[in-house]
């Protein structure tokens, strides 16, 4: 996985902005503007880890809050190739491609990554989710590093640029949602032809690979949305239990076990 977005309320969006614990001591944070090739203008909060990182979106773009998207990442254009294959076999038919393109403050424009969307014939109740993987000369045209630009441009590269070791945040490491059965049904077979592991547990189902595990329950409305995202950390002891992120959300920290909740808690 390379990281998961989600449309929260005006709210929550300035109490994270605001939250000297979130943005100083839990993780590195960035609050950034983005303009892409396409036109398109949006401002995020950014919680980075070591190869994944989660994105928090206001809901001024047009989204619902509670819409939430997952980008499956891969390390090199030979492994999205290989997406693209299992997708094109799942699905029937080859996703669609785009190369994403930035502007830098100063004007120029830089490739950002490159990114497959796999086919959807029903509707979306609100989970978006794509392959990416970096441009490989990212870190030259955007950073203006001396070296050659790699083969493939990995995750951990790619963030290796805004990790904090010495804060607490390391990876995501699993996220939970409630998805509608249109969302459910794509979700299962876009990970199922990557390999991920299926498995029913009452009334919801697992989904899990090597690093990253999804829980999914259906949900009540016609909205997708996500309920929990599960972190892991750097560090044991010395900070608070229970954080509160705006009036719906909670940051819920068990240092013993280096594990962390960042859980919706709003009707």
């Amino acid at each position: 996985m390379n990281h998961i977005f989600v449309v929260v309320d005006s709210a929550t969006f300035e109490s994270v902005r605001e939250s000297e614990f979130l943005r100083e001591r839990f993780a590195a944070f960035e609050r950034r503007t983005t303009l892409l090739a396409s036109g398109l203008t949006y401002t995020g909060l950014y919680f980075y880890g070591e190869r994944t990182y989660f994105e928090l979106l206001p809901a001024d773009l047009g989204f619902a809050v509670g819409t939430t998207g997952i980008a499956y990442g891969v390390d090199g254009l030979d492994a999205l190739g290989e997406v693209q294959e299992a997708w094109t076999r799942t699905f029937g038919s080859p996703p669609d491609t785009a190369l994403q393109v930035r502007a830098k403050d100063d004007g120029e424009w830089v490739a950002w990554y490159r990114m497959l969307l796999a086919p959807r014939v029903e509707t979306p109740g609100g989970l978006w989710t794509w392959a990416m993987v970096w441009a490989p000369d990212y870190l030259q045209t955007w950073w203006g590093d001396p070296d050659p630009a790699p083969a493939a441009l990995g995750r951990r590269e790619y963030l290796s640029k805004y990790f904090r070791p010495d804060l607490l945040l390391r990876d995501v490491i699993g996220a939970e949602f409630s998805l509608t059965e249109a969302d459910e049904r794509k979700l299962v077979k876009e990970l199922g032809a990557l390999g991920f592991e299926v498995t029913e547990e009452g009334e919801t189902r697992l989904l899990r690979s090597d690093d990253v595990f999804f829980r999914i329950r259906r949900a009540s409305s016609g909205l997708s949305s996500l309920r929990a995202l599960v972190l892991r950390l750097n560090v044991q002891g010395g900070v608070p239990t229970t954080v509160s992120v705006g009036p719906t959300w909670e940051l819920t920290i068990d240092g013993a076990r280096q594990t962390a909740v960042w859980r919706f808690i709003g009707e």
